[in-house]
């Protein structure tokens, strides 16, 4: 795959902290933004959610940053749930062999389900916030604040 990735110029930064302060402020709670193309008057709908991911990669170009839209399959293979939870494929195997995330076999190979992983991280994230509260409580019990 080839990359289609470079740096904003300083006047595509200007136009992108705009135009996606004006789209943040548009979106609403629906799950469905108009939009209209061009000086046409053609309109478009497209979900919210893609509308998000769009004002977060213009807040990323108005940054300087350079951004890459990527996706990735509902079956992923170990190296890309590795990619997706940060971690070693090595270690996405331990997980499988722990039977914390669930594997199939498609075609001789190892598969986890994208909706597999991303429970996964939730449930994770979960966990250490949780544990951080904890710590956070202990601390303040034992008067050993930070």
């Amino acid at each position: 795959m080839t990359s289609n990735l470079k740096l904003p110029t300083v006047e595509e930064a200007c136009l992108a902290r705009e135009s996606g302060r004006q789209l943040a402020a548009a979106i609403g709670q629906s799950g469905v933004v108009r939009v209209q193309v061009n000086d046409d008057l053609a309109e478009i709908s497209v979900p919210v959610s893609a509308m998000r991911l769009l004002v977060a990669g213009l807040a990323h170009m108005a940054a300087g940053d350079a951004v890459e839209l990527r996706s990735f399959p509902a079956d992923l293979t170990i190296p890309q749930a590795a990619e997706i939870l940060h971690v070693s494929p090595a270690y996405v195997r331990e997980l499988r062999d722990r039977g914390e995330l669930a594997f199939r076999e498609v075609r001789g190979r190892m598969r986890v389900q994208l909706a597999e992983v991303l429970v996964y991280l939730e449930t994770d994230r979960v966990l250490r916030k949780s544990a951080v509260d904890e710590l956070t409580r202990f601390s303040q019990e034992t008067s050993q604040g930070y």
